[in-house]
C-alpha cells in the first residue's frame, strides 16, 4: 500500500532527487498519482525546488518545475534549461507547472533584462535576429503586458546594422 501522497510530497521537496535517473524514478511513481495530487499541492510543488539539473560544473542545482522547459528545443537549448525524464516523469512536471516552450513573454523578458548575456549565449546576431523576429511577430500579445512592453522601450536590446555602399574605387579593386 502507498503511503498518503501529502507524506511522498512532503519528502520530494526536502530530499529533491540529486541525478536524472533517481528523478525519472520518483517524477515517474507522482505520474502513476496524479490523480491524488490537489491544485493546491500543485501550487506548492511547482514553486519548489526539486528539478535536478546538471550543468557545466560538478554540482547539481534544483530548479522549480516552472522554471525548467521538458524535451529540448534546438533554438533555445543554450538559454533555458531543458529536461527529460521520459514520459511519466515529464507527465508530472506538466501538471507542476512545467511548459515544452518558453512563452514569447518570458523570452521578452530575458531579451529586456539581459540582452548581452543573451547575445553571447546565442554567439552571434543571426540567432539573436531570430528572436527578436520571432517577438516582433508576437507583439500584439506583448503590448497586453504593459510593465512589459514599458521595459521593453527603454531596454536596449535591439540591434542595429548600418550597411556602407562601397565607393567606385573599391569596387573596381
Amino acid at each position: 500500500m502507498d503511503p498518503p501522497i501529502s507524506e511522498c510530497m512532503q519528502k520530494l521537496v526536502a530530499e529533491p532527487p540529486e541525478n536524472k535517473q533517481a528523478a525519472t524514478a520518483l517524477f515517474g511513481y507522482f505520474s502513476s498519482r496524479l490523480g491524488e495530487i490537489s491544485q493546491q499541492a500543485v501550487v506548492v510543488l511547482g514553486e519548489s525546488h526539486i528539478v535536478p539539473v546538471s550543468s557545466s560544473k560538478p554540482q547539481v542545482r534544483h530548479l522549480t518545475p516552472k522554471h525548467c522547459y521538458l524535451g529540448s528545443s534546438s533554438a533555445y537549448n543554450e538559454i533555458f534549461d531543458f529536461v527529460d525524464f521520459g514520459m511519466e516523469g515529464n507527465a508530472f512536471l506538466l501538471k507542476c507547472g512545467s511548459k515544452n516552450e518558453p512563452t514569447t513573454i518570458e523570452l521578452a523578458t530575458l531579451a529586456c533584462r539581459e540582452p548581452a548575456r543573451l547575445l553571447g549565449i546565442l554567439q552571434g546576431y543571426d540567432k539573436y535576429l531570430d528572436v527578436l523576429r520571432k517577438l516582433a511577430d508576437e507583439l500584439p500579445q506583448l503590448k497586453r503586458d504593459k510593465e512589459l512592453f514599458k521595459q521593453m522601450k527603454r531596454s536596449k536590446f535591439l540591434l542595429g546594422t548600418k550597411v556602407i555602399a562601397a565607393s567606385k574605387e573599391n569596387r573596381n579593386s
